[in-house]
C-alpha cells in the first residue's frame, strides 16, 4: 500500500479496500459492494450501449467527455467519381463505404484545400462560422446588409459573399449579416462581391450596382478636436 493509500484509509469512517492509487473501492462511503475493475467494466457497457452512463454511476463524469472522429475522404471519392481511399485520422485506410456512412452524419464538415501538384495542405476551414467570428459580423453589420434593410443582425444569416461551395472563406471578409428574405434574394440573379472592410457591392439582375458600408460603430477620438478647432482642415494628428 503506497504513502497516499495509507493516509486516506485512515481518515475517520473511512472503510472498504484502496485501488493502487489511493482510490476507495467496495464497501465504501458510496455503498457500493463492487470492486473497481467491476465498476469500470459497467461502465464501459453501458457506455457501448447508451452512450452514456446513468446519472447515479460513480463514474457520471464519463457523460462529460465529447469524442471525435475525424475522417479524411477526398471529394470525388464522396461522390463515388474514384476510387481513392478514406484516411482515419491516427489509423490509416479504411472502406470508403464505411466513410460514405459515417459522414452522413456528420456534424461538423472541414474543407481541405490542397496543392494540385503535391498534395499537399494548404489551408482548411469550416462552413459554420465560429461563435467569436459570428459576434464580430454581428457588431460590425449591426443590421441586414442589404439596402434600406434595418432588421438587427442577431435575427440574420450569415451569408458567404463568395459562395463556400465555390471556393468562399469562412472569415469576416466573406461574411455579412444578411435576413432570410435577402439571403434568398441574392440567390435570384443578384450578385455580391465584398471588401476587405466590409464594404458590400450589390448588382442586380439588371446591372445596376448599389453600394452598401458598415454603419461606424464609433466616432474616430480626434473628431471632438478637429470640429472645436479654428482649422477644421488640419490633418487628423497620428
Amino acid at each position: 500500500m503506497t504513502a497516499a493509500a495509507r493516509a486516506v484509509s485512515q481518515q475517520p469512517g473511512g472503510t472498504g479496500e484502496l485501488d493502487a492509487f489511493g482510490r476507495r473501492v467496495g464497501n465504501g462511503r458510496s455503498g457500493d459492494a463492487r470492486s473497481f475493475d467491476a465498476i469500470r467494466a459497467d461502465a464501459l457497457v453501458d457506455m457501448l450501449l447508451a452512450g452514456q452512463v446513468p446519472a447515479d454511476s460513480p463514474q457520471i463524469a464519463i457523460n462529460a467527455i465529447q469524442p471525435r472522429v475525424a475522417i479524411t475522404v477526398p471529394a470525388l471519392a464522396l461522390m463515388g467519381v474514384s476510387d481513392e481511399p478514406a484516411m482515419l485520422d491516427g489509423v490509416g485506410p479504411m472502406p470508403i463505404d464505411l466513410a460514405r456512412q459515417l459522414c452522413a452524419g456528420a456534424g461538423v464538415w472541414l474543407r481541405v484545400l490542397t496543392h494540385p501538384v503535391s498534395g499537399a495542405a494548404l489551408s482548411a476551414d469550416t462552413y459554420r462560422p465560429t461563435a467569436t467570428l459570428r459576434r464580430f459580423i454581428e457588431t460590425r453589420d449591426q443590421h441586414c446588409r442589404a439596402p434600406g434593410c434595418r432588421r438587427p443582425a442577431r435575427d440574420c444569416d450569415l451569408d458567404h459573399s463568395k459562395d463556400w461551395a465555390h471556393g468562399g472563406a469562412t472569415t469576416h471578409e466573406n461574411l455579412a449579416a444578411l435576413c432570410p428574405s435577402h439571403h434568398t434574394i441574392k440567390h435570384r440573379g443578384w450578385r455580391l462581391s465584398q471588401t476587405a472592410q466590409g464594404e458590400l457591392q450589390w448588382r442586380s439582375p439588371s446591372g445596376r450596382t448599389v453600394t452598401d458600408r458598415p454603419d461606424r460603430v464609433a466616432a474616430p477620438w480626434y473628431l471632438p478636436k478637429v470640429l472645436a478647432d479654428d482649422d477644421p482642415n488640419d490633418p487628423p494628428p497620428f
